[in-house]
């Protein structure tokens, strides 16, 4: 039985939150599988708003597991997303937007990144998705 869009809406929230928590504790294996369902859930649902935001802690994942060129790509295209969206990243959120920016900047040298992040805010929403589970699957 499928579940009401309600509660199927909250509960890619809950996991995308679960693995947002599973991410600060180092627990990334956990993180991995939570976000991936996360997002294959809010695909599904099409709630792009929460999208760039689960793609963003998935990014963070991703980069903090050895994988910082597909976080970078990650990031840019999170950016290009709220920005066609006009949906600027939440003061609250500010500081952990710039500390997973940060992170994953130091992962490579400047003009690798500089042509991650241009390649990732060229990249549409849907590939960039696909992206981000096949390097949830790969970790």
């Amino acid at each position: 039985m499928a579940e009401p869009v309600g509660e199927r809406f909250l509960l890619g929230v809950l996991l995308a939150n679960l693995g947002e928590s599973a991410l600060y504790r180092h627990e990334f294996i956990p993180a991995r599988v939570l976000l991936k369902r996360a997002l294959m859930l809010n695909l599904e649902l099409g709630q792009e708003g929460l999208t760039a935001h689960y793609l963003e802690v998935t990014a963070a994942v991703i980069g903090a597991t050895g994988q910082p060129h597909v976080a970078v790509r990650l990031l840019g295209a999170v950016e290009a997303l709220r920005e066609i969206m006009h949906y600027p990243i939440e003061s609250h959120d500010q500081r952990y937007h710039h500390l997973r920016v940060m992170m994953a900047r130091a992962g490579l040298g400047e003009a690798e990144f500089a042509a991650a992040w241009a390649e990732g805010q060229a990249t549409p929403l849907q590939q960039a998705i696909e992206h981000a589970l096949d390097a949830l699957r790969e970790g």
